[in-house]
């Protein structure tokens, strides 16, 4: 071994008091938490905890929290990220027999202009087994939310969907020609009645009013 090389072989396990690694700051540190985990110490508390196949963050007083941290321009000097700058994403990770591929995520785009705050929303997004990514459902920065594709509410006849606030019904200008699904109702504004698809199709479905 050089003379300029130091060997560590073990450090002492610590504890979340008295870390068995520290810096200048000696309350925060690396300590062993149990059997295969180890800590992460700050301030002579728990903060996060490293375990087989898992990470943990504690907090006390106030919320844990995972930050994703984004701006432009560069570390020495950052700059307002713009309306539509991907903020950050997480992102799953599946083996398809020869490598890791990304799969399902969730991502955080900015929905607006930089002020005080930064409006943004969350898109959640699957991913097809030809490795397209398609987005879902989004929570805008309003709060509104957005179903992107086809959605199934409830999974037995037995369950109960309570609407508090306006259904509004797709409206079409009349019957003639429309696509329409098995059991959809529509609004036709040409006649102001309610129609009901009896006969599915994507070019020209069969349609009854129900009034």
């Amino acid at each position: 071994m050089a003379n300029n090389e130091l060997k560590i072989t073990k450090f002492q396990n610590g504890t979340a008091a008295a870390p068995g690694v520290t810096f200048e700051d000696t309350s925060s540190g690396f300590f062993r938490y149990a059997a295969n985990i180890f800590g992460w110490a700050a301030n002579g508390v728990t903060s996060i905890l490293f375990g087989l196949r898992y990470l943990a963050v504690l907090a006390y007083s106030s919320n844990p929290s995972l930050r994703l941290y984004r701006a432009q321009g560069t570390e020495a000097s950052p700059t307002a990220t713009t309306d539509g700058s991907d903020l950050g994403s997480v992102v799953s990770y599946a083996h398809n027999g020869s490598a890791f591929t990304a799969s399902a995520y969730m991502r955080f785009v900015q929905d607006g202009a930089a002020s005080t705050a930064v409006p943004a929303k969350i898109s959640f997004c699957g991913r097809a087994g030809t490795g397209t990514a398609t987005e879902g459902l989004v929570v805008r920065a309003t709060g509104a939310v957005e179903i992107k594709k086809s959605a199934t509410l409830g999974s037995a006849a037995t369950d109960v969907l309570t609407c508090k606030g306006r259904l509004v019904l797709r409206q079409i200008a009349n019957t003639t020609s429309k696509p329409g699904s098995l059991g959809e109702i529509v609004y036709n504004t040409g006649d102001s009645k309610v129609y009901v698809c009896t006969s599915a199709s994507e070019t020209a479905a069969t349609w009854a009013a129900l009034n």
